[in-house]
């Protein structure tokens, strides 16, 4: 099997919610702060806030994105099992 073969039926598999590893088990993606287009017209305690906002978003997106890779990791274990699985029986034969 084909590596795009092969990533196309893992993120089949990872979209139908089939495999092992669901992705509820991670935390929701956050979503982007607002962030201005001029810094140069913002105040003191507008860039106070923006950064406050954007730290807490990075925050939350490392745990996101560490949960997901982890998640993703996982089901391509799986997948790569079950296709070394299949291709060792069309060996025997």
């Amino acid at each position: 099997m084909t590596k795009t073969l092969r990533t196309a039926a893992l993120a089949a598999i990872m979209i139908s919610g089939v495999s092992g590893v669901a992705l509820a088990d991670c935390p929701a993606q956050p979503k982007p702060p607002a962030i201005p287009a001029d810094g140069a017209k913002l105040t003191s305690k507008e860039i106070d806030a923006v950064v406050k906002d954007y730290d807490a978003y990075q925050k939350d997106f490392q745990k996101f994105n560490e949960c997901v890779v982890k998640e993703y990791k996982a089901a391509d274990d799986a997948m790569n099992a079950v296709i070394d699985a299949y291709q060792s029986k069309n060996k025997k034969k």
